[in-house]
Order: C-alpha cells, then structure tokens, then sequence
C-alpha cells in the first residue's frame, strides 16, 4: 500500500484510525510500518551489494577506469599538442627554405640576364670591330647605340678587368667613330 506512486499519507492515517477508539491499535500501525521501512533497508543493502559484487559495478573498478580513460585523454591531448608544435617548427622551416629559394631564383634570374647583356656586350664589340675595319660607319653608329645602352648595365662592375676592357674599347669605337665620321663629313662639304 505504501509503495505506490500516489500514495496519500494523510488519506492513510485516516484510514487507518477513522475514530478515536482506533487509536489504541497505533502501536500495531507502527509495528507494521517499522517492519516494512526494514524490509525495504534490506532490500536497499541486498541491492547495493548486489551492485557493488559485480566486476562491472565495483567503485574501485570503475574509478580505476575513469582514471585510465583521463590518463589516455591527457596523453592524447598532449601527443596532439606535440605534433601541433612539430607542425609549427616544419612550417618555419618551409617558410624559411622558400625564402632561400625566393632569393636563390632572384640572385640567378639577375645573373642570367647579366650574362644575356655580357654576351650582347662582346657580341656588339666584335660587330663594331669590324665594321670600324671595313669603314662601315653609317652602320657602326647605329650599332653603337644599342653596344652603348648594354655598356650602361655593366658601371657597376666596372672593377672587373674584362668588363673594364670592353668598356674602353666601346669607348676607342665611339671617338673612332667621331673622328672618322668628322672627316667624312668634311670630305663631303669641300
């Protein structure tokens, strides 16, 4: 009767005493009640124990595993944090061989166009060597133009030898250039 959901303490007691006189059988209600709140304390005892006997339900057991499961998660969460660093200092090194190479490419596109202009340069000189030879100087001076823009790119190497000579035999094409130009010129006008 006491074990159901909707259970009415007041609806109880009334049934239980519903005149003055039934309260002389109080002592047995109560007997009553206190062997039944006993019978279910056994049967919370018999449970828990039930429960506790159990591989599966031992506190100790489970504890165990709870601590194992956050030990593992802590390992993971550190592993991760590990290789997150690891993936950082890759990262850098990547950036910073990309930089290398950025500058590698740049130091050997500008030594590319260097030789490209060195080997114009030479070019250009051997030409206006032989056409100052062959008096060719109409020719001579339009070459000359272009030999004397690619001289432009070398001013700043100007200490090495072999740019150096090029540059004064340039320069002995243009005043050959001018002073036979000028004698033609005056030839022409007499």
């Amino acid at each position: 009767m006491t074990e159901s959901e909707d259970f009415d303490v007041v609806a109880y007691i009334n049934n239980s005493f519903p005149t003055e006189q039934s309260l002389a059988g109080l002592g047995d209600v109560i007997s009553s009640l206190e062997n039944e709140i006993q019978t279910i304390d056994k049967g919370i005892r018999e449970f828990v124990r039930d429960q506790t006997g159990k591989p599966d339900h031992d506190g100790v057991t489970v504890l165990a595993r709870a601590q194992a499961s956050i030990e593992a998660l802590v390992a993971k969460v550190l592993d991760m944090r590990g290789r997150a660093e690891q993936s950082e200092l890759a990262v850098r090194d990547m950036t910073r061989d990309i930089r290398q190479l950025d500058t590698a490419k740049k130091n050997l596109t500008d030594a590319i166009k260097t030789l490209n202009h060195l080997s114009m340069l030479v070019t250009g000189v051997e030409t206006l060597n032989t056409l100052v030879h062959k008096r060719q100087y109409g020719d001579t001076a339009n070459m000359l133009q272009g030999v004397v823009h690619i001289v432009e790119h070398f001013d700043n190497y100007n200490s090495i030898p072999q740019i150096s000579e090029l540059s004064h035999k340039v320069l002995f094409f243009i005043l050959i250039s001018n002073t036979d130009t000028f004698r033609i010129s005056d030839q022409c006008h007499r």
